[in-house]
């Protein structure tokens, strides 16, 4: 199929960021031609980075009414190999971004040419939006006033956090980029990552804690172009607490996730750090893939009939946690389901299921799972035999497709590391055949 289209855009007044040209929406998509066009105020000082894409694919043209047109033009752009384990279609496609340097929008006024100038217009922002009420001041200092440390203060706003707001998406004008006021959030009890974020820092300042509001991308894209400052590059905001030695990052819009773990969708991400002297690079860690751990115990005591009772023991921590953290709020029918869809045992039924959620401050979050299985068929009868399943949480393993014309790198978003340990009590008169 063959498909050819046009569109055009017109935006007056307020613009502070510009769609990008992507003349390959994704993978095994072959393009004949692609050109963009954007033109725009000659005093803006328009800007633009090609990724994938030489220099030259971008002509700057000059016109006679004050304005300026950036042309991109592409020709037999072959189509990218759709192939497992590719690296992130962002850094794949050919793309052209486009910001400007100086801005107007929606009454404020701004320099976007460098991460820095960016920070200190996204901090305008900020001003003036951290003021308390009265009586939400007496009850933090309440809370906190005896407190020997900032850590033990931080868990306790948090906690207050988790119980009192919920996260609510508003973007609305301005508002998707400015903050709430923290006294709107307060009244109201919700805000979106934005008010929540300007929330918790205006609570933290109030009892004597110093943090920074920062901007990050929550999707694939794990870095900021260091030379190209782009408000669309950002899609997320969270708080960082600077320490000596590791600074403490905060997700507000997730109060549920435990207090210091750096969740999956923003760990080892680039961030804009914003203070009173503009915006700063700042990297958010990464843990080693493996603590990334799943750990699961299977106790089966067979019988001669080839019916089974199952003891269940099942850990997961950091990222394999953040999979299964679900199942603390989730139903017994729901959790149910999930256990044997993973552990794979014919004729299953769960007796018995407890979920316990681990997640205290500053420690590894981790899921507990205990349960009790019974299954009337879990060995296959063969004469005086019996064939016994080994290991009931894996009955199959896939392996990298292997492609002696592969292109692209493997490239595996996750690392993890599972453990298996599975008992078998063998019932009586019986004796190992063949394993």
């Amino acid at each position: 199929i063959t498909m050819t289209y046009e569109l055009t855009q017109e935006v007056k007044g307020s613009l502070v960021s510009f769609p990008p040209f992507v003349p390959q929406p994704g993978v095994r998509i072959q393009v004949k031609h692609a050109k963009y066009v954007l033109t725009a105020p000659a005093d803006m000082g328009m800007r633009y980075k090609a990724v994938n894409l030489p220099p030259t694919t971008v002509v700057e043209t000059k016109n006679t009414d004050s304005t300026v047109s950036l042309v991109a033009e592409v020709n037999g752009l072959a189509p990218i190999p759709d192939e497992s384990y590719n690296v992130p279609a962002v850094e794949l496609l050919p793309t052209v971004y486009f910001a400007p340097g100086d801005f107007n929008y929606l009454g404020t006024s701004g320099n976007c040419s460098t991460w820095e100038n960016f920070g200190k217009w996204q901090y305008g922002l900020l001003e003036g939006r951290d003021i308390l009420p009265d009586k939400l001041k007496e009850h933090l200092h309440a809370l906190t006033d005896t407190c020997t440390d900032n850590r033990s203060k931080i868990a306790l706003v948090y906690k207050f956090l988790e119980q009192t707001t919920r996260y609510v998406s508003i973007q609305l004008g301005i508002g998707g980029l400015q903050p709430a006021p923290a006294a709107d959030v307060y009244r109201t009890g919700f805000g979106d990552c934005k008010g929540l974020t300007n929330y918790m820092y205006a609570m933290l300042k109030e009892v004597g804690v110093n943090s920074v509001y920062c901007t990050i991308n929550m999707g694939d894209r794990k870095d900021f172009y260091p030379d190209f400052a782009d408000v669309g590059q950002s899609n997320h905001v969270i708080l960082c607490v600077p320490e000596a030695t590791d600074s403490l990052w905060i997700e507000c819009t997730n109060a549920s996730l435990p207090l210091g773990y750096v969740h999956s969708d923003i760990a080892g991400h680039n961030a804009i750090a914003i203070d009173a002297q503009g915006g700063h690079l700042v990297r958010l860690p990464e843990y080693a893939d493996t603590l990334n751990l799943q750990s699961t115990k299977v106790d089966v005591t067979l019988a001669a009939n080839g019916s089974a009772q199952l003891a269940v023991l099942l850990n997961a921590e950091y990222k394999q946690y953040e999979i299964l953290s679900p199942l603390s709020l989730a139903n017994d029918k729901t959790r149910k389901e999930w256990l044997l869809s993973d552990i794979k045992v014919p004729h299953g039924i769960v007796t018995s299921l407890r979920v316990k959620e681990q997640k205290k401050p500053y420690e590894v979050p981790a899921i507990n799972v205990e349960a009790e299985i019974q299954s009337t068929k879990y060995a296959g009868i063969s004469g005086k035999r019996l064939l016994v399943p080994l290991n009931p949480t894996h009955r199959s393993y896939s392996t990298i497709h292997k492609d002696p014309n592969r292109k692209g790198k493997i490239y595996i978003h996750s690392g993890y590391r599972d453990t298996d340990t599975v008992t078998i009590h063998i019932p009586e008169g019986y004796v190992i055949e063949e394993i």
